[in-house]
């Protein structure tokens, strides 16, 4: 019976791994210690445990996890001590995260098994809820604190645990930030290039540095041509053939 429930708990891990992979992928395992209550069929009192939780996050929200929980415990007059064994296996869900703590809920089948240093001579099966919060250490470690109620063949019982989770991401994958971050679109190109408006500028400095200059010295008014300086400006300059010397009448 522990070796079906070992082999159906792996293989729900790893069928949930791919659909992870889909979103966050990251698998979730831990150790945790325990404070246990047992049906009163059992004939148990209350006893110390140790266990160990492997998990995968369906989507940040949205985790199957795979708990086994076992120690050793006394029996009420003066019976032989009993070990005990705890399988468990849940859909959680975190409604709420604030800064490094958030809150797990979850809920799920579970079997209790009992022996007397021999075979397996006590079982019972039912389901379990868990209520339990974390806190974050570091980015892939946190501390983990439960509680899981049991009911089990119409009787209930309790589990307390804790213990410290690790978290690993599959291989390629990054870690994603909490952070959400907003891409801005690339800006629209002017319709006139960094160049021409260099050039215009350029160009309107000039502009003012001319007017300035002009307006600290004005232009004198120029003296009247004269008939002859005219008739003179008319006249063609004549430069010898294929040669810069002007010819006499130029002169």
């Amino acid at each position: 019976m522990i070796k079906r429930t070992l082999t159906l708990g792996a293989a729900m891990i790893v069928a949930a791994a791919p659909m992870a992979a889909q979103d966050r992928g990251t698998i979730e395992f831990g150790g945790f210690a325990s404070w246990n209550q047992f049906a009163s069929a059992l004939q148990m009192n209350d006893a110390l445990g140790f266990g160990g939780r492997l998990g995968a996050y369906l989507d940040p929200r949205w985790a199957i996890e795979f708990d086994v929980n076992g120690g050793s415990a006394t029996r009420p007059a003066g019976l032989s001590d009993r070990s005990f064994m705890m399988l468990d296996a849940r859909l959680a869900f975190v409604p709420i995260k604030v800064g490094r703590a958030s809150l797990v809920l979850g809920g799920g089948a579970s079997h209790v098994d009992a022996n007397v240093g021999g075979p397996f001579q006590a079982q019972n099966f039912g389901y379990h809820a868990l209520v339990g919060g974390k806190l974050a250490l570091t980015e892939t470690s946190a501390l983990r604190v439960d509680y899981l109620r049991y009911f089990n063949d119409g009787e209930q019982h309790g589990s307390i645990r804790a213990g410290l989770a690790l978290a690993r991401r599959p291989m390629g994958r990054t870690t994603t930030n909490t952070v959400m971050q907003t891409t801005q679109a690339p800006a629209r190109p002017d319709s006139v290039s960094a160049a021409e408006t260099r050039r215009l500028r350029e160009q309107d400095r000039r502009y003012v540095a001319l007017r300035d200059s002009l307006q600290r010295n004005p232009v004198r008014a120029m003296t009247p041509s004269s008939v002859a300086a005219l008739a003179t400006m008319l006249e063609m300059v004549h430069f010898e053939r294929d040669q810069s010397t002007l010819d006499g009448v130029a002169r």
